[in-house]
């Protein structure tokens, strides 16, 4: 999965209701983000009950899970609203 920060401005564009934190640019196709449902457009705004403030925050928030760990994560959708999925936590690398 890829990241990028996302700002008010782009924001606006996409119609999600957040002014920080991180726009999902790439989903690979099969991988674990993929399998919950999240997709090229979503902004994760909890990963795990904490709040995803920026790209570096989700990553910390993603280097203190285990793989095979089940985590609740809250996105806005790029089509509006937003989803509770759970994610299997994937191994680096695979």
């Amino acid at each position: 999965m890829s990241l990028a920060p996302i700002t008010p401005q782009l924001a606006e564009q996409l119609g999600v209701l957040v002014s920080e934190g991180a726009l999902v640019l790439v989903v690979q196709p099969g991988g674990p983000a993929d399998a919950a449902g999240v997709g090229a457009g979503d902004v994760p705004l909890e990963f795990n009950q904490q709040t995803v403030s920026t790209v570096e925050n989700f990553l910390d928030l993603l280097r203190d899970t285990n793989p095979g760990q089940e985590v609740p994560v809250t996105v806005a959708r790029s089509e509006g609203g937003t989803s509770e999925v759970t994610v299997v936590i994937g191994s680096v690398g695979g």
